[in-house]
């Protein structure tokens, strides 16, 4: 990007969001950035982004881009909170950069998009989204939202890029280090057919620079599979049995224990992964907004793991 430019940033607090703002603003851009608690940056907003009236907090003028990253992700299978959030704060967003003249509005979306087609192997962009139309209720909550999301920003009129995240990992993930940390400090890694089904994840490092090629390339119109690892889930789980420092002791299990525990999202994760695979080729991406990567699989994994250390040395002291 040869100018520098005026971005908003939902969801700045968050894992993504803030990992976004501080490499735009590292590249001199000016990025104002939305929490739903305490500012972290002196250019961040508290904010409810479900309230209309409270946009107006943001600072008058126009932007170039909005980054909408903010969203509620949880496990439910209905959840008014997550609708209200991930449907009713693109909905202000959308509305926001209609206003303030915006020229690019960028979604952070997720794979979950694709609705339990989130699991398997091959699902690129043609892969069949979730349909609003027919309801399964075994899908949950956050994948409707963000399906339906994905939905509004497309029909906004806007010029708009959809980024459709995996599991991503590094310091301060708070998902994939205690799923997969939980079995390995139990001494088992269990599995039920193979363990070698591929999946995909990106690196939290690599976030920024992704976005920054996505914005200096400008709207595609289109979504994109955003991941920058694809490995085998047998790989990936070693990888974080050498960071622990333990052998993976793989076991064959039966699924009727996994099922059993279907409301937990760290045994669903094992689950899906370890039973379907979680595969998102994105090659679309690489070819039309090619970036640098700045982080290996393998920092991003020790990262994550020292901080998952840290978090619970933290909470067992208190």
């Amino acid at each position: 990007m040869a100018s520098s430019l005026r971005i908003l940033i939902t969801g700045t607090s968050g894992f993504v969001g803030s990992a976004c703002a501080n490499h735009l603003r590292a590249l001199g851009h000016e990025v104002v950035g939305t929490v739903n608690s305490r500012p972290g940056h002196p250019n961040d907003i508290a904010l409810d982004v479900r309230d209309a009236r409270a946009w107006d907090a943001i600072p008058p003028g126009n932007f170039d881009v909005v980054v909408h990253s903010a969203a509620l992700m949880g496990p439910q299978r209905f959840h008014q909170l997550t609708r209200d959030v991930n449907i009713g704060g693109t909905r202000n967003a959308i509305a926001f950069a209609r206003a303030r003249g915006v020229t690019h509005f960028v979604q952070v979306s997720t794979i979950a998009a694709y609705g339990l087609r989130c699991v398997g192997e091959n699902r690129d962009e043609a892969s069949t989204r979730l349909s609003t139309s027919r309801f399964n209720p075994s899908e949950t909550e956050y994948m409707r939202s963000k399906a339906e999301a994905e939905r509004l920003v497309e029909a906004s009129g806007l010029d708009f890029t959809t980024l459709r995240l995996p599991v991503v990992l590094g310091r301060g993930s708070s998902f994939a280090a205690p799923a997969i940390l939980g079995q390995l400090s139990r001494g088992r890694a269990p599995f039920i057919r193979s363990k070698s089904h591929r999946v995909s994840v990106v690196c939290i490092g690599n976030v920024g620079p992704m976005l920054e090629s996505v914005l200096a390339y400008g709207p595609a119109n289109r979504a994109f599979n955003a991941c920058d690892n694809h490995l085998a889930w047998s790989d990936l789980v070693a990888k974080y049995g050498e960071a622990l420092g333990v052998e993976v002791p793989w076991s064959r299990r039966p699924l009727s224990d996994f099922l059993l525990k279907s409301s937990d999202p760290y045994v669903m994760f094992w689950l899906s992964n370890g039973m379907i695979g979680a595969h998102f080729p994105s090659d679309a991406l690489a070819a039309a907004r090619p970036w640098v990567t700045l982080q290996t699989l393998d920092d991003a994994v020790r990262e994550e793991v020292a901080g998952h250390r840290e978090q619970r040395a933290h909470a067992a002291a208190r």
